[in-house]
C-alpha cells in the first residue's frame, strides 16, 4: 500500500506564473517547472481568471513571437537551398 500523504494539488490557474512552460500552444502542450509541493506556499489562492489570462495571454505571446522568429529562419534556410540549386541545405 502506498501512502499519498506527500500528494498536493491545486488548480491550474492559480500557479505562480513563473511555473507554466509552454511547449507547443497547437498541440495544447503547457508544462510546469516545479511540482506543486514545491510552489505551494507561493500558489495565489485569490487569482481571479482574469489575472491568469493576464499571465497566460503573455506567455502565449511570447511563445508565439519565438515560434515566428524560428519558422522565418527555416523559410529562409529554404530560400537558399533553392537559391543554391537545391545544394548544402541546413537550418
Amino acid at each position: 500500500m502506498r501512502s499519498l500523504e506527500y500528494v498536493k494539488v491545486a488548480p491550474f490557474h492559480l500557479l505562480p506564473g513563473e511555473v507554466y512552460r509552454i511547449e507547443n500552444l497547437g498541440t495544447g502542450q503547457v508544462q510546469l517547472n516545479s511540482n506543486i509541493n514545491e510552489i505551494f506556499e507561493e500558489i495565489d489562492w485569490e487569482r481571479s481568471l482574469k489575472g491568469f489570462f493576464d499571465i497566460f495571454v503573455g506567455l502565449a505571446i511570447r511563445h508565439y513571437e519565438q515560434v515566428g522568429r524560428d519558422a522565418q529562419k527555416r523559410i529562409d534556410a529554404m530560400n537558399r537551398f533553392k537559391d543554391r540549386g537545391y545544394m548544402k541545405f541546413s537550418f
